[in-house]
């Protein structure tokens, strides 16, 4: 409120109390304990909702990142250079696991799990687990990668300059060799339960191949995607898609567990993906009109209305046409 960052009890008597004047980022644990916040001289507090008292944690602090579960956390500092220093915080103490950092790629809380760039002559990255010794990816990058990512605390992806996925398999606080996937990746990683997915081979009509990443090898789910209209279902077992787009139209599909696309309906203008198994697609679109059908969709498409310019939805599945 008005910049300043309250606590309030939902359903209690008691009013707000207000914990800091100003405020860039916070984050709450999921027992309600402990309120993390950077305020706008880029300090870092820990707030224990109970007792009401702030305790400082750091200073110059850009970025935090927060298990919800355990309170753990990784942050970073800057003195104002082109470089970065990365902490890790017990909920009681830090300690200092990373210095000249030029970018945290990636960050797994839960599992203690960090991923980043140095550079000093050349750009090279390292993964740590919790406070243990860094492991060095053996590859030479010649510049920031295009994506990495940390899959299920098990295993590294990422794409480098040269457009070339890549697989290392993560042993505790070591990594493995460096696999190679697939190459002339055009898109990024979208997560999934299985692995990652992604598009290879995009053609002048934004169209291409999509594949899955699963334990360094790819599998191919489908062909003449459309690249830019890709969502993944909640709980991550579903990728929603179109192909053979052309026109402002295509075929909506879906792969259940990266597994071969399936069609569920043809000629759609667009759709909209909500939560869980529920979208909302236009249909029968008339470029002239600009109107078509709207059909809701949650495993079997109902026709809900004609003569519809658009499509809006909300979380809770309500649509706005």
């Amino acid at each position: 409120k008005d910049g300043a960052l309250y606590v309030a009890q939902l359903n209690a008597k008691k009013s707000a109390v207000k914990i800091s004047e100003t405020v860039s980022q916070a984050r709450v644990t999921n027992d309600g304990k402990t309120v993390y916040y950077i305020n706008n001289s880029k300090e870092l507090y820990s707030y224990n909702v109970s007792k009401d008292r702030n305790t400082k944690v750091d200073t110059s602090v850009s970025q935090m990142f927060i298990s919800k579960e355990t309170g753990k956390m990784y942050y970073v500092t800057s003195e104002g250079n082109q470089f970065y220093t990365v902490y890790f915080y017990d909920k009681k103490n830090s300690e200092k696991i990373a210095t000249e950092v030029t970018s945290v790629l990636d960050v797994n809380v839960d599992n203690e799990q960090l991923l980043y760039m140095t550079r000093d002559e050349d750009y090279e990255i390292y993964f740590r687990k919790g406070t243990k010794d860094a492991a060095k990816i053996n590859e030479k990058f010649e510049s920031s990668p295009l994506s990495a990512r940390i899959f299920d605390g098990k295993a590294i992806y990422y794409i480098n300059a040269k457009k070339e996925l890549k697989y290392v398999k993560i042993n505790g606080a070591k990594v493995g060799r460096v696999i190679k996937v697939s190459g002339g990746i055009d898109s990024e990683l979208f997560l999934t339960k299985k692995g990652y997915v992604y598009v290879k081979g995009i053609d002048g009509n934004s169209l291409g191949e999509l594949y899955i990443a699963n334990n360094g090898k790819a599998e191919k789910i489908d062909e003449n995607v459309y690249f830019s209209n890709i969502k993944i279902s909640t709980d991550g077992t579903k990728i929603y898609y179109l192909k053979d787009y052309s026109n402002n139209v295509g075929t909506l599909c879906v792969s259940n567990n990266g597994n071969k696309g399936k069609e569920i309906a043809k000629d759609i203008y667009s759709y909209q993906y909500v939560n869980n198994d529920l979208l909302y697609f236009v249909k029968n679109y008339n470029l002239e009109s600009n109107q078509g059908d709207l059909y809701r969709y949650d495993g079997k498409a109902e026709k809900l209305a004609t003569d519809v310019n658009g499509v809006a939805t909300t979380p809770n599945g309500y649509v706005i046409k």
